[in-house]
Order: structure tokens, then C-alpha cells, then sequence
């Protein structure tokens, strides 16, 4: 039916694609069908469909004033710069603002390169940072190579995976001592004098919310301020609530150099995201020229969304709801592991959740036929992210208990149907 634009990610023949026709609150309609949407799309809308006061916001935005270049000054952006650093960790200072989480990593690099006056950027392998030439090069996993022939300057390290790390440790404090280790000689050997920064995502999000073991992102913040190189956190996926905390990394109670951001700034009502800086940074900049820019730099409808989008989360509570169900969600997910044998591994943190599918639990071997799952969950009413053989599951953060335990009981049916005992 529609051949006039491109699918992106896949081959253009494969199109199989289901039709979104409505949606409300925590639900989409696929082909007419309602269903619970337990990715929050692209795990970006956080605060749920139609929320009118987001919708409200951007409708009164545009009576006032839709646009203006971005050398100008205006009162909606100095509101959203203000309600963005009332949540962000204490230390950020200042906010420049993007259409995206790509285009904000993109500049994270610039402005850590321009800072330091060093070329290297260091990045985890199985990290996803965007699919533009400087984002997509960042990225670590297979979505890397088509950007990255030719591209100079970036290093790729190993993030520590506890359910796949062909290492053996006794505790979590041991795992992340030897990953530090390993980060700091391949730190060493890079000359850390080249280096401007190391990108994180707090957690691993699109391949399979890999949470790191304990005191790891601790030693990446002691090993940048051993070799004043800075720590950037890449917060497109794990900020806004998603987590059980406003950003990700506050789990760890570190505050990085940067923080990058987009998707549930706004909740994707309008394309956004931000590059969060702490004072240090934001003073440099002073006496030298930020070399960043962009036409739709701060577009004045991505900030009203923004301001109405904080006041939800803030109003409602949101935070907590994610932090309190979350414990609800692991609850429900390692009920699931002890049931199915060909779940290997449930991983969780407040709602931001992913289902690891194996034929076999010693071997570790991919389960790789969760495609033939996903229609009987749609037939039944649920929808959600998969790939390869992972399904992910982080629901709208409005989602009560009642609702949670209602979808995921669909899901624990549909399973028992595919996989058995």
C-alpha cells in the first residue's frame, strides 16, 4: 500500500509491515486491533499516546510562534534549558539543544574534541549511538560498517556482558575490576593524550539492556579523571524515567562530563534531543566558538513539548511508577525464566526489560524464531520490539500494575503456547 517511502533496516521487498491506524494512553490499534504497546514504540514514548497537555503545548506553541533561527533569543528555550537541568544530575550546566539522539551524539563528539583538543573517541562494542556517518561510526555493533569506512579517530572497547562474557568471575566487583583493567592498557596503548572522550550508554539498550556489573561505570569515571579524558553517557534510550531514576547513570550515583539525549524529552511528540554539558564545559565555550549549528537548532515547538513533557513526569510521578513497577516486571520476568527453558536470561532495570531467548541454556545457543511469536502476540493484543532473539519490554511509564500484570499474562499465554514447558 505505501511504496513511496523508504523502510528503514531492511531490503525494500520485505514489506511485511503492520499498519498503526490509532492510539491512546499505553495502547496502539494494529490493523484495528487494539494492543497493549509494551515498547513504547521505540522505547521513546514514555508518557504514553494523545497526552493533551504535550499535544496542547506544541498546538499553543504554534499560535504563538512556531519558529525562529537560532541566533535569536526566546522564552520557551530558555524554559526548556531550565526544566532539563532541574532533573539532570547535579554538575550539568548547560544545554544545547538537537533534532535527535543521532545529531546529538554528533555534537557530543564535536564538543568534546573541540574541548580537548584531542581526536579519539573511545566506544563500546554491541552499543548503538545512531545510523549518521559520526553517531553510526561510534556505534559498536554491525549497524557500524556502513558508516565507518574512512571515518579516523574511533576505538572500540568491550562493555561487560555478565550473561555473555566468555570470562569467569566470582562477583560482579571482580568482572568489572577486570574490565576496567582492560580498558585502561587499551587506553594506554591509544596514548591517552589522543583521547577526548569515552562514550557509554549506562545500560545497553537496543541489544538487550545489558546492565554492567557493579562499580564498572565507577571505574570509568575514576579512569577518566586519571587521564582527563571525558565521560560522555549516551542517555537517548535509558533517560526520562525509563530506569526507575531520571537518567540512567544516577543508578550508579556518578555524574558524567555529557549526557546525550533525545526520545523521551519529548516523547517523540516532535523530533528532539539535547547535549547536556557540565560547568566546565559551559565555560569554555565562553572565550572559544562553539563550531556546532543547525537550522531547526532549538526549534521552539520541541521546547514547548519538552516543558509540558517534564511537568507530566514530574506531576504524575512517573519516576517512582517506573522504579516501583520495574520491581514488579523482574518479578513477573524471572517467574517466566523458571518456567520456559528456552529463556537463558531476563535482564531489568524499572521498566526497561528484555527477554533473551536460547535452544539451549548451557550452550547459549540463540533461540532465533521469536518472529513466529510476534503475530500471536499482536492476535492477542500486545505489541512490542524484537530482534534476533530478544524481545524487549518497556511499556509507556504510565502503565498501572493492573495493566502490566494484564499484558504480560498475555505473553506468558502466547509463550506457553510456541515454546511449552
Amino acid at each position: 500500500m505505501y511504496e513511496k517511502y523508504f523502510y528503514p533496516w531492511s531490503m525494500q521487498k520485505d514489506n511485511n509491515h503492520y499498519e498503526v491506524t490509532d492510539a491512546d494512553g499505553i495502547y496502539i490499534w494494529i490493523n484495528e486491533k487494539k494492543c497493549y504497546d509494551m515498547s513504547s514504540q521505540a522505547i521513546n514514548v514514555n508518557i504514553g499516546h494523545k497526552n493533551t497537555r504535550i499535544i496542547n503545548a506544541i498546538k499553543e506553541q504554534c499560535d504563538r510562534l512556531p519558529f525562529i533561527a537560532s541566533a535569536f533569543k526566546n522564552e520557551i528555550r530558555e524554559l526548556a534549558a531550565e526544566e532539563i537541568l532541574s532533573v539532570a544530575p547535579l554538575g550539568m550546566e548547560k544545554v544545547y539543544f538537537t533534532a535527535s539522539g543521532a545529531e546529538a551524539n554528533e555534537n557530543a563528539i564535536k564538543i568534546a574534541r573541540m574541548f580537548k583538543g584531542r581526536t579519539k573517541i573511545f566506544s563500546a562494542y554491541n552499543s548503538y549511538h545512531g545510523s549518521t556517518i559520526g553517531a553510526g561510526t561510534l556505534t559498536g555493533d554491525a549497524r557500524r560498517f556502513s558508516s565507518e569506512k574512512d571515518v579516523a579517530g574511533f576505538v572500540k572497547f568491550e562493555f561487560p556482558d555478565k550473561y555473555h562474557s566468555i570470562l569467569k568471575f566470582s562477583n560482579e566487583n571482580e568482572m568489572s575490576e577486570i574490565y576496567i583493567k582492560m580498558l585502561e592498557n587499551q587506553i594506554i596503548n591509544e596514548n591517552p593524550k589522543d583521547i577526548a572522550a569515552i562514550f557509554v550508554e549506562p545500560i545497553i539498550g537496543g541489544n538487550g539492556v545489558i546492565i554492567p556489573p557493579e562499580g564498572y561505570l565507577q571505574g570509568v569515571r575514576k579512569i577518566c579523571d586519571k587521564y582527563g579524558i571525558l565521560m560522555v553517557c549516551d542517555e537517548v534510550m535509558t533517560g526520562w524515567g525509563r530506569t526507575g531514576k531520571w537518567f540512567g547513570i544516577e543508578n550508579w550515583d556518578i555524574t558524567p562530563d555529557i549526557i546525550t539525549t533525545s526520545k523521551g524529552i519529548t516523547s517523540s511528540y516532535i523530533a528532539f534531543g539535547a547535549v547536556i554539558v557540565n560547568k566546565e564545559i559551559s565555560e569554555f565555550f565562553i572565550e572559544h566558538p562553539l563550531m556546532c549549528g543547525s537550522t531547526n537548532y532549538g526549534h521552539l515547538l520541541g521546547c514547548a513539548a519538552t516543558v509540558a513533557n517534564i511537568k507530566e513526569y514530574k506531576e504524575k510521578d512517573l519516576i517512582k511508577n517506573s522504579m516501583e513497577l520495574g520491581i514488579k516486571l523482574g518479578e513477573i520476568l524471572n517467574k517466566f525464566k523458571e518456567k520456559y527453558k528456552n529463556i537463558g536470561d531476563v535482564r531489568v532495570k524499572g521498566l526497561f526489560a528484555c527477554i533473551e531467548f536460547v535452544t539451549d541454556r548451557e550452550t547459549k545457543q540463540p533461540y532465533n524464531d521469536i518472529s513466529k511469536i510476534i503475530p500471536d502476540l499482536i492476535e492477542r493484543g500486545f505489541w512490542t520490539l524484537s530482534r534476533r532473539n530478544l524481545i524487549m519490554i518497556a511499556p509507556p511509564l504510565i502503565i498501572n500494575e493492573e495493566e502490566l500484570t494484564n499484558a504480560m499474562t498475555i505473553l506468558d499465554e502466547v509463550l506457553e503456547k510456541k515454546l511449552g514447558n
